[in-house]
Protein backbone atom coordinates (compact mmCIF):
# COMPACT_ATOMS: atom_id res chain seq x y z
CA UNK A 1 0.00 0.00 0.00
CA UNK A 2 1.59 3.43 -0.66
CA UNK A 3 1.34 6.26 0.25
CA UNK A 4 1.65 9.53 -1.51
CA UNK A 5 1.57 13.39 -0.01
CA UNK A 6 0.12 15.84 -2.90
CA UNK A 7 1.27 19.56 -2.72
CA UNK A 8 -1.25 21.91 -4.95
CA UNK A 9 -1.29 25.33 -5.38
CA UNK A 10 -4.60 27.89 -6.03
CA UNK A 11 -2.90 31.36 -6.37
CA UNK A 12 0.74 32.66 -7.30
CA UNK A 13 2.79 33.36 -4.37
CA UNK A 14 0.67 32.90 -1.56
CA UNK A 15 -0.91 29.80 0.34
CA UNK A 16 -4.21 30.21 0.16
CA UNK A 17 -6.04 27.94 2.21
CA UNK A 18 -3.12 25.48 2.75
CA UNK A 19 -4.16 21.59 4.17
CA UNK A 20 -3.42 18.64 4.66
CA UNK A 21 -5.54 16.25 3.71
CA UNK A 22 -5.49 12.49 5.17
CA UNK A 23 -7.22 10.01 3.43
CA UNK A 24 -5.92 6.72 1.13
CA UNK A 25 -3.43 9.50 -0.28
CA UNK A 26 -2.59 12.64 1.37
CA UNK A 27 -2.73 16.28 -0.23
CA UNK A 28 -1.00 19.39 0.66
CA UNK A 29 -3.64 21.91 -1.17
CA UNK A 30 -1.71 25.71 -1.38
CA UNK A 31 1.95 24.95 -2.77
CA UNK A 32 2.45 25.70 -5.67
CA UNK A 33 0.68 27.52 -8.74
CA UNK A 34 -0.99 25.48 -10.89
CA UNK A 35 0.89 22.60 -10.09
CA UNK A 36 0.76 19.11 -8.20
CA UNK A 37 3.57 18.03 -6.43
CA UNK A 38 3.82 14.27 -5.09
CA UNK A 39 5.59 13.23 -2.17
CA UNK A 40 6.12 9.31 -1.63
CA UNK A 41 5.93 7.94 2.24
CA UNK A 42 8.60 6.12 2.90
CA UNK A 43 9.34 3.27 5.91
CA UNK A 44 10.78 5.33 7.68
CA UNK A 45 8.30 8.06 8.12
CA UNK A 46 10.27 10.48 5.90
CA UNK A 47 8.97 11.56 2.21
CA UNK A 48 10.60 11.60 -1.04
CA UNK A 49 10.71 14.53 -2.93
CA UNK A 50 9.16 14.66 -6.24
CA UNK A 51 11.76 15.51 -9.12
CA UNK A 52 12.03 19.21 -9.64
CA UNK A 53 10.74 19.84 -5.95
CA UNK A 54 13.57 21.01 -3.10
CA UNK A 55 11.02 21.09 -0.61
CA UNK A 56 11.36 18.29 2.71
CA UNK A 57 8.22 17.66 3.95
CA UNK A 58 8.92 15.83 7.44
CA UNK A 59 6.17 14.13 9.81
CA UNK A 60 6.57 14.46 13.62
CA UNK A 61 3.91 12.39 15.37
CA UNK A 62 0.69 13.52 13.59
CA UNK A 63 2.08 16.68 12.55
CA UNK A 64 3.35 18.19 9.28
CA UNK A 65 6.01 20.64 8.40
CA UNK A 66 7.02 21.47 4.69
CA UNK A 67 10.55 23.10 5.03
CA UNK A 68 11.71 24.83 1.51
CA UNK A 69 15.29 24.83 0.80
CA UNK A 70 15.93 28.75 1.31
CA UNK A 71 14.77 28.38 5.06
CA UNK A 72 10.72 28.39 4.41
CA UNK A 73 8.28 26.55 6.47
CA UNK A 74 5.09 25.70 6.64
CA UNK A 75 3.69 24.09 9.65
CA UNK A 76 0.79 22.33 9.81
CA UNK A 77 -2.14 22.33 12.39
CA UNK A 78 -4.19 19.80 14.63
CA UNK A 79 -6.61 19.92 11.72
CA UNK A 80 -4.34 20.00 9.01
CA UNK A 81 -4.19 23.05 8.01
CA UNK A 82 -1.45 25.49 7.63
CA UNK A 83 -1.14 27.38 11.58
CA UNK A 84 2.29 28.93 11.14
CA UNK A 85 4.51 29.99 8.06
CA UNK A 86 8.08 31.31 8.40
CA UNK A 87 11.13 32.32 6.47
CA UNK A 88 14.54 32.46 6.98
CA UNK A 89 14.81 35.39 8.75
CA UNK A 90 12.22 34.54 11.26
CA UNK A 91 9.19 36.24 9.62
CA UNK A 92 6.52 34.58 10.71
CA UNK A 93 2.64 34.48 10.34
CA UNK A 94 0.35 33.08 12.06
CA UNK A 95 -2.90 31.33 10.83
CA UNK A 96 -5.93 31.04 13.03
CA UNK A 97 -9.30 29.26 12.07
CA UNK A 98 -12.89 28.80 13.58
CA UNK A 99 -15.17 26.02 12.37
CA UNK A 100 -12.46 24.85 9.42
CA UNK A 101 -12.67 28.60 7.88
CA UNK A 102 -9.72 30.93 8.23
CA UNK A 103 -10.55 33.68 10.62
CA UNK A 104 -7.10 35.50 10.87
CA UNK A 105 -3.38 36.25 10.08
CA UNK A 106 -1.38 37.54 12.29
CA UNK A 107 2.23 38.89 11.49
CA UNK A 108 5.32 38.47 13.73
CA UNK A 109 4.57 42.56 14.41
CA UNK A 110 0.99 41.54 15.74
CA UNK A 111 -0.52 43.23 12.89
CA UNK A 112 -3.71 41.42 11.79
CA UNK A 113 -6.10 40.82 8.98
CA UNK A 114 -9.40 39.29 9.90
CA UNK A 115 -11.80 37.64 7.82
CA UNK A 116 -15.52 38.10 7.48
CA UNK A 117 -18.02 35.17 5.81
CA UNK A 118 -21.61 35.57 4.91
CA UNK A 119 -22.37 31.92 4.44
CA UNK A 120 -19.22 29.95 3.09
CA UNK A 121 -17.87 33.29 1.38
CA UNK A 122 -15.57 36.14 2.80
CA UNK A 123 -17.93 39.31 2.45
CA UNK A 124 -15.00 41.15 4.11
CA UNK A 125 -11.82 41.72 5.87
CA UNK A 126 -10.41 44.13 7.83
CA UNK A 127 -6.82 44.53 9.65
CA UNK A 128 -5.62 45.79 13.06
CA UNK A 129 -5.59 49.40 11.55
CA UNK A 130 -8.88 49.29 11.71
CA UNK A 131 -9.61 49.50 7.77
CA UNK A 132 -12.09 47.10 5.70
CA UNK A 133 -12.98 45.99 2.65
CA UNK A 134 -16.07 44.54 1.62
CA UNK A 135 -17.19 42.08 -1.27
CA UNK A 136 -20.01 42.24 -2.60
CA UNK A 137 -21.33 39.49 -5.19
CA UNK A 138 -23.23 40.52 -8.38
Amino acid sequence: HHHWIGVMAQEEGYYIDVKISTTSYTSIHGYQEDSVAWFYAKADNTYSSPPGITAELVKEGTAYTLEERFGISLQFNAENRIGQWQDADDNMLVFSYLDAKLQSVQDAFGRTLTFHYSGDLIDSVSDSAGRSVSYFLP
